[in-house]
């Protein structure tokens, strides 16, 4: 039976190894401590050795918000900004806010001969669009 600790080990070998990691929403939930010192340690394993892409809708001032500690958070800011590309899209909306309103509406409209029940609430095929 393997260990916590053995187990941590082998995914933190296989982490190093990607030749990409994306962290999605970084900052949609906040870490404690340990969880803090732990991302820290895998991304500064990491650092030189892979690329990153890290999306979020937090600046870095408010990085210290998600991670408490602000020595860890700092350091990490350094580490992962250091030779980065930073893009910084800023948007009023997101575009799953558009989207969804859009969805919505579209779905509150009722088409000739069709009810709105959620087999005949599927666009046509024809209708389908790529995004």
């Amino acid at each position: 039976m393997q260990t916590a600790e053995s187990a941590l080990s082998v995914m933190r070998r296989r982490f190093e190894r990607f030749n990409l990691v994306i962290l999605d929403e970084l900052g949609y939930v906040s870490f404690d401590k340990s969880g803090c010192e732990m991302l820290f340690n895998l991304l500064s394993n990491r650092h030189g050795k892979g690329s990153v892409v890290i999306t979020t809708n937090l600046a870095f001032d408010k990085w210290e918000n998600v991670f408490t500690d602000p020595v860890i958070t700092g350091a990490m800011i350094d580490r992962l900004a250091h030779k980065a590309h930073v893009l910084d899209i800023t948007r009023e909306h997101g575009g799953r806010f558009e989207e969804t309103i859009t969805w919505l509406s579209n779905k509150a409209e009722v088409r000739p001969g069709l009810s709105n029940s959620p087999q005949n609430s599927r666009p046509e095929p024809e209708e389908i669009q790529d995004s």
